[in-house]
């Protein structure tokens, strides 16, 4: 839902309350995995930031992706 709408990751960071550097790695990774793109820019202070928004309304993980987190198959 953090990613509906155009954001950048400084954003997304302050709305969540995480470090900016934490929270960068994570978007790098969903950005190559295409659950982000690249929308556009904007300017702040001396910085140009990216603006990202989410592929998709929703996704479907399959339990079996979470590892062990996920649902045993058998059990759901």
């Amino acid at each position: 839902e953090t990613f509906r709408e155009p954001r950048s990751a400084a954003e997304v960071a302050r709305l969540l309350e995480q470090p900016r550097q934490r929270l960068g790695h994570h978007v790098r990774a969903l950005e190559e995995a295409g659950l982000l793109q690249q929308v556009g820019e904007r300017r702040a202070g001396n910085f140009v930031e990216r603006l990202l928004q989410s592929t998709a309304r929703a996704y479907v993980i399959l339990p079996q992706a979470l590892g062990p987190v996920g649902a045993d198959r058998d059990t759901v």
